[in-house]
């Protein structure tokens, strides 16, 4: 994009302490096991250890919680996996809530195929 063009939310240098997500995150593994939630790979772990791994000042103190129902989202699958086609919409996804001890620049991309448009989060900047 040009200047012409603003930037996305989130990409503008906006500090804030509270995240939310605009298109959905979808966990990067498998939370449940035979039905069952796997109590260290619950949404808000698997955010939380995202925070940590994408260099998030305190992101162990961060209050994450999931909002509403998940949806089923098509995800990218790399082509060594797939048979015919490049998405498949066979993952859930949720919306998410972060909040952040710290005021934080974006852009915060988190979870599986977040390089392909899941898992944005923009800031709250009127909370």
């Amino acid at each position: 994009l040009d200047r012409a063009v603003p930037p996305p939310p989130g990409f503008d240098g906006a500090r804030a302490r509270i995240w939310e997500s605009l298109t959905p995150y979808v966990p990067p593994r498998h939370h449940l096991r035979k039905g069952n939630p796997r109590p260290n790979e619950t949404i808000e772990a698997q955010v939380q250890r995202e925070l940590k791994l994408h260099g998030v000042p305190n992101a162990e103190n961060a209050a994450i919680k999931v909002m509403g129902n998940p949806i089923w989202v098509a995800v990218h699958i790399p082509a060594r996996n797939r048979a015919h086609r490049a998405f498949v919409g066979n993952r859930p996804g949720y919306r998410v809530r972060i909040e952040l001890p710290d005021l934080v620049s974006g852009p915060i991309l988190l979870g599986h195929s977040s390089h392909f448009g899941l898992g944005l989060f923009v800031p709250v900047l009127d909370a």
